[in-house]
């Protein structure tokens, strides 16, 4: 039976992990501030794929680059 030092010590790098993998730094696209008027650039492939796990930006505004 672990004791309540063990416990609390496994407890507090359970919710330490969490919240290191749990926020996503912010992701760089290839220009904007992901305003209205300043919308996130997606201009490659790398930019999909930081928007695919960044869903903080999810409700950001965005425009493609041909």
């Amino acid at each position: 039976m672990p004791s309540k030092r063990q416990y609390l010590n496994l407890t507090t790098f359970i919710c330490i992990i969490l919240l290191c993998t749990g926020i996503a730094p912010a992701a760089t696209y290839s220009g904007g501030s992901g305003t209205i008027n300043d919308p996130y650039q997606l201009s490659s492939d790398s930019d999909i794929d930081n928007l695919s796990v960044s869903s903080a930006d999810w409700g950001m505004n965005f425009t493609t680059q041909v």
